[in-house]
């Protein structure tokens, strides 16, 4: 019992020495920190995993001080400190470990100068994303590809993230192409418009037909904010297409997934084409019908026809109120729901139906 005393005091007065890094290193200055904080941190993966996670919950505020010093700050942080988030990915496998881990490599990037970024940072990375043998490491690799994107930028982006994302859609593990599914957005944006449309959008478009729907279901969530990424051909072809693949899904919440979004995804399509798009329409009413005629409605019927109500300005908007003698029976359904909220969603918006209708409706 004495042992574990000594044990949990040695472990407390630890964690209160990392807990207060930030303010001895503004109090002593950087030559100081170097000579007796740097090497207590630098061996911080000999620690155990809370006194690791403390440093790391601290790691933001200690890295901005230390980039206050100027161009010796600077070293400090390039050769040392990224040398320590390199060896705790190396040495560590606890998942929330490494997910802060990840956070500070993103938060110290933003300091690291251009000409650094490739050989210090996104090597890291790559690292991670090679490991054959651990598929947390390439899941947590396109997590942090897609948030150094912006940071790193277009050229880095090109060269060494494009290909591994690209290759991941193709992963044998399904988390590590969900990954990629979900942790897109940013490479797109960070690239060239070439790049998107020959390298990235093959992507896409073979990760909303991938063979599983936990894949497929979370590419139907960023359809939205791809298609403002593309020009109105690619809209009007490449993604109609796909949305309309993902509102026939053989998976129930693939297809709720895409009537989630088919309020914001329809805003961005132009309204000139619109006869083109009838489908679609045909696609929310009849799932409309199909949800409020179903006996017995559990909890997933009511969302599902929650979000429709929610959408619904969105689509009128759209198609204009010479659609409403389609839409005004599945909008009477709603407002008929026994489900409280649903219409009170369908109350909120009817001020802006009411503008899109016009007096003389």
């Amino acid at each position: 019992n004495k042992n574990k005393q000594d044990n949990d005091y040695g472990i407390s007065n630890k964690a209160n020495f990392i807990d207060n890094i930030p303010f001895f290193t503004k109090e002593i200055g950087l030559e100081q920190t170097v000579d007796l904080i740097l090497p207590i941190v630098s061996n911080i993966t000999k620690e155990k995993d809370a006194i690791i996670e403390r440093f790391l919950n601290i790691f933001p505020k200690f890295i901005e001080l230390i980039a206050g010093y100027g161009d010796e700050g600077y070293i400090i942080l390039r050769d040392h400190i990224v040398t320590i988030l390199r060896n705790i990915f190396e040495q560590k496998k606890e998942d929330k470990l490494l997910g802060l881990c990840g956070d500070d490599l993103v938060a110290i990037t933003k300091y690291i100068k251009e000409e650094d970024k490739g050989s210090y940072i996104l090597t890291i990375v790559i690292v991670m994303a090679h490991d054959d043998e651990n598929e947390n490491n390439r899941v947590l690799s396109v997590k942090l590809f897609n948030e150094l994107a912006l940071i790193i930028g277009q050229e880095l982006c090109e060269l060494y993230v494009v290909p591994q994302v690209a290759s991941f859609a193709d992963d044998q593990s399904c988390l590590v192409r969900k990954a990629v599914a979900t942790y897109f957005i940013n490479i797109c944006e960070a690239v060239s418009k070439e790049c998107f449309n020959h390298r990235l959008l093959p992507v896409y478009q073979k990760i909303s037909k991938d063979s599983l729907w936990t894949v497929r279901n979370p590419a139907v969530k960023i359809l939205p904010k791809l298609t403002k990424l593309c020009d109105s051909k690619t809209v009007s072809t490449v993604l109609i297409d796909i949305f309309k693949t993902f509102s026939q899904d053989p998976k129930i919440f693939v297809k709720y997934s895409a009537i989630e979004i088919f309020g914001e995804f329809i805003s961005l399509l132009n309204k000139e084409d619109k006869d083109n798009y009838k489908e679609l329409l045909n696609f929310y009413v009849s799932t409309i019908n199909e949800s409020s005629e179903k006996p017995g409605k559990k909890d997933d019927t009511t969302s599902i026809l929650e979000k429709c109500a929610f959408n619904f300005p969105a689509i009128l908007q759209f198609y204009g109120k010479e659609s409403w003698d389609t839409l005004k029976v599945v909008y009477k359904k709603m407002a008929q729901e026994k489900e409280e909220k649903i219409r009170l969603t369908l109350a909120a918006s009817m001020g802006e139906v009411s503008k899109i209708l016009g007096p003389e409706l």
